[in-house]
């Protein structure tokens, strides 16, 4: 979203292969060890 020189980005990030494939850590085996990632960029847009 752009309104005048400020910015706003939402975005998602999702793994599809493991990130951990031999994990034995007591109470994470098992566990979905893919690579999610949610992240927000705001700022101000400069033009040079």
């Amino acid at each position: 979203m752009d309104i005048l020189i400020f910015f706003a980005d939402i975005n998602y990030q999702f793994g599809l292969s493991d990130v951990f494939e031999d994990l034995d850590i007591q109470g994470i085996e098992g566990q979905n060890s893919k690579n999610n990632l949610f992240y927000l960029n705001a700022g101000i847009r400069l033009k040079l």
